[in-house]
């Protein structure tokens, strides 16, 4: 059992059957479908709230060089359980972005100074941490199965996590504290 914990960003509306959704409306929407693609079929919680936590959705800068000017993005953290891998899960994060409008370059492009030139954009999905579940082995907690979380680091061609970028991006780190506190 992992926990992991998504950046969602979005600065572009995109219309989808038949109606626009905006950037707020593309990050619930992507909440849905991450909820419904992560949770566990048998994952049995009296309420929704003890598998999944968001934060608010922050109005934010573009962060990083762009080509052109942007519109601010909106930006939330998105924090669930789940069995699914985490190729698993990078591959759902970019399966919903595709269905909700998102379009990769092929080419990453680099400005004069070196740093990755970044894209508007419907939706982005970025793994931001990944902890793994670790039964207790404690006494009167390994009895009622508590379990503890243990953080997970991976870098691979495809995922880098914790999230490379994660310490530049304060906007990140003020909705991860709000996961933070929701969860205590």
């Amino acid at each position: 059992m992992y926990k992991v914990c998504l950046l969602l960003g979005s600065n572009l509306d995109f219309r989808i059957d038949g109606k626009v959704l905006s950037s707020r409306q593309l990050i619930e929407e992507a909440d849905i479908q991450l909820i419904e693609e992560l949770l566990p079929d048998y994952l049995e919680v009296a309420d929704l709230n003890e598998a999944v936590c968001t934060s608010s959705i922050m109005q934010t800068k573009p962060w990083g060089t762009f080509s052109e000017p942007v519109q601010d993005f909106f930006n939330q953290v998105f924090e669930c359980v789940t069995d699914k891998t985490p190729e698993e899960i990078l591959n759902i994060c970019q399966a919903i972005e595709g269905r909700l409008g998102r379009v990769r370059s092929k080419d990453t492009q680099t400005a004069p100074n070196g740093e990755r030139i970044y894209e508007s954009r419907t939706i982005d999905i970025d793994v931001l941490l990944i902890f793994e579940g670790v039964e207790s082995d404690k006494g009167a907690a390994a009895s009622q199965n508590i379990r503890k979380w243990k953080q997970v680091s991976i870098n691979s061609v495809n995922l880098r996590v914790p999230h490379p970028k994660l310490c530049e991006r304060e906007f990140a780190q003020k909705l991860l504290a709000e996961i933070g506190e929701k969860w205590k």
